[in-house]
C-alpha cells in the first residue's frame, strides 16, 4: 500500500503470516529487502 506523506512517501510492508495464503513471509521479506537495498529507511 502506497500512501502520500507530507515529507515524502510512506510504503507499508506488512509482516508475512504463514497461516494467511495471501501473505507468504518469503514474498514480503523479499519486497522489504529490495526496498532496503534501494535506499529506503525503516522506522
Amino acid at each position: 500500500m502506497l500512501t502520500r506523506f507530507r515529507a515524502g512517501l510512506v510504503i507499508y510492508v506488512p509482516e508475512g503470516d504463514v497461516s494467511d495464503s495471501t501473505r507468504f513471509p518469503e514474498r514480503f521479506d523479499g519486497v522489504f529487502a529490495a526496498l532496503m537495498a534501494s535506499g529506503c529507511i525503516c522506522f
